[in-house]
């Protein structure tokens, strides 16, 4: 199956409950990327979208998800194991001046640290659906 893209908070809803709201997942691992999912822009110029974060997380009863951020602009994950997982539409992250729609992704973790992910977007699947035919699969797949 495809990745499924968080565009919506219907998505964000549909996310937490095929996960099972991710309770007592544990991160697997993170890859900070760069440079993936090339694409040609309206005047034919080859473009990235710029930084790539893929995360990999495991469910006691969902198995292996996969996070993938695009356009990452910040990132803090330390590793911890999350009590408690955030997604939200925000658009008063990128300072005053600058009104655009970014998501954040942040885990409540034991203790003082939490981590966190603001990018421009993000989509997920079960590590399970992995598609040997999906071209997105061979760029990444070294870090899965």
């Amino acid at each position: 199956m495809s990745w499924r893209e968080i565009k919506t908070q219907e998505d964000i809803d549909r996310y937490f409950e095929e996960t099972g709201y991710m309770i007592d997942s544990v991160i697997l691992s993170v890859h900070y990327l760069t440079g993936h999912e090339r694409f040609k822009d309206v005047y034919g110029k080859e473009r990235s979208t710029g930084s790539v974060l893929l995360m990999r997380v495991k469910t006691p009863f969902k198995g292996i998800v996969e996070l993938l951020f695009t356009d990452v602009l910040y990132q803090c994950v330390n590793g911890a194991s999350p009590e408690d997982h955030i997604i939200e539409f925000r658009s008063d992250l990128l300072g005053k001046t600058k009104d655009v729609r970014a998501l954040l992704y942040e885990t409540k973790n034991w203790g003082d640290h939490n981590d966190k992910i603001i990018s421009s977007g993000m989509k997920w699947r079960f590590a399970s659906e992995a598609d040997e035919f999906d071209c997105m699969d061979e760029d990444y797949a070294p870090f899965t």
